[in-house]
């Protein structure tokens, strides 16, 4: 059975009237693939799967030039009129995807994008008199009331928090039978596309990375949020250079299930999870965020997550292997950074930095010996570009505006 990661519902809905209800059997049938492609992008996609980064099949089409966008979204669509002939419920129009451009309560829904949290929907709102994100959430996950309830007492909480390197959740909502969450909406490039197209970071550059990311975890820490699964693919640069992180509000729904992953919500992989989590000691705390935080950092400045395998090995290795020394894989690495890294993967949460404003305190005492600019140019809250200084947030919260001391590192010169 192929795995598809649309947004579709799950594989094994069975083939209706109208034929068969997978992309890959779609659009052979539409003659813009040959069989011999699709094998190449199911090997792909399992490729990728087993690094941790799940694609659907329609963005691998699309990169390596297999397919146009525009022939791929044919495709999609051809695909959810089989699925929901194919089912039961198919009249409900809880159970269909949104066609757009259309009207969904006040707002007004105008393009399917493609994001963190899988398919996106662009939209205007009125209220808010800005372009606002909206996820659908599928039937499957918004049947679990207690999940659902929990989701909306986050997205309530998460609401208040503003912060430049946070991409916000506004509300949690059914509209027109349909539950529905509001972000932000973000125009950027994905981080761990700037890894793939780089294959490794400066280390600079990643430090201005893990800085902002430092924020924005302090930011939801403080109101008793934790993100769980902070990891290169949740994370988007906006086009003022700044990293701003996906998925608070729905950080504590993951689940291995076939059908819910097949749904087009994230789903959690091992590849950054820390070992409490995965040996269920721990759901998710702000110690645990950190330890992904880790993770992230070693993939920016290495090239690939910690460890490395099949799911179940890597879960396994992130519980009783040793750490991995990042200099292995950097060379280049500085030993404060590669410090920083291991502390930060401390198996023992008590052995890890005591919360993510020491992390961004830390990171600032690196940067100690590059003089801030004062205005202009890239964001330390997220982008430093190669061979740029860090630049101060243009306005930090102001419980951000002085962090804590931090006497774990030393300041250093960076090594270029």
């Amino acid at each position: 059975m192929e795995e598809v990661f649309t947004d579709a519902p799950a594989d094994d809905v069975p083939d209706g009237p109208v034929g068969p209800a997978r992309f890959g059997d779609v659009a052979v049938a539409m003659k813009l693939l040959t069989n011999e492609q699709v094998a190449e992008l199911l090997a792909k996609q399992k490729a990728d799967k087993e690094l941790g980064f799940p694609k659907r099949l329609d963005e691998i089409a699309v990169e390596l030039n297999f397919l146009a966008k525009v022939e791929c979204d044919l495709v999609l669509e051809e695909l959810r009129k089989r699925r929901n002939a194919a089912r039961p419920d198919a009249g409900t129009g809880s159970n269909q995807e949104l066609v757009v451009p259309c009207q969904l309560g006040a707002l007004e829904v105008e393009q399917r994008i493609f994001g963190p949290l899988g398919t996106l929907y662009r939209a205007y709102d009125k209220g808010r008199n800005k372009d606002i994100a909206i996820k659908v959430i599928p039937p499957v996950l918004g049947s679990d009331s207690s999940w659902w309830d929990k989701v909306k007492f986050e997205s309530r909480v998460a609401s208040r928090l503003s912060h430049p390197n946070m991409v916000t959740m506004y509300a949690a909502d059914e509209v027109e039978g349909r539950k529905i969450v509001v972000l932000d909406y973000v125009e950027g490039e994905p981080l761990i596309n700037r890894v793939t197209e780089q294959g490794v970071l400066r280390e600079r550059e990643a430090l201005g990375y893990a800085r902002g990311l430092a924020f924005a975890l302090y930011h939801a820490h403080v109101v008793g949020l934790v993100y769980r699964d902070v990891q290169p693919s949740m994370a988007v640069i906006d086009q003022a250079g700044r990293v701003r992180l996906y998925g608070l509000g729905l950080s504590k729904f993951y689940t291995e299930d076939h059908e819910l992953a097949e749904s087009g919500l994230v789903i959690a992989n091992p590849f950054y999870l820390a070992p409490e989590v995965l040996s269920g000691e721990d759901e998710g705390s702000p110690a645990a965020d950190l330890y992904s935080l880790g993770a992230t950092f070693f993939h920016l400045v290495c090239g690939h997550p910690p460890y490395e395998g099949a799911p179940d090995e890597v879960k396994q290795m992130h519980i009783s292997e040793p750490i991995p020394d990042p200099g292995q894989f950097a060379p280049n690495l500085s030993k404060y950074a590669r410090g920083m890294i291991m502390k930060l993967l401390a198996k023992d949460p008590a052995e890890r930095y005591a919360g993510a404003d020491h992390v961004a305190g830390a990171i600032d005492k690196l940067m100690a010996p590059v003089k801030l600019q004062t205005g202009g140019g890239a964001s330390s809250s997220g982008n430093l570009a190669v061979g740029a200084a860090p630049v101060a947030p243009a306005a930090p919260p102001a419980d951000m505006k002085q962090l804590p001391p931090s006497d774990e590192l030393e300041p250093l010169d960076f090594d270029s």
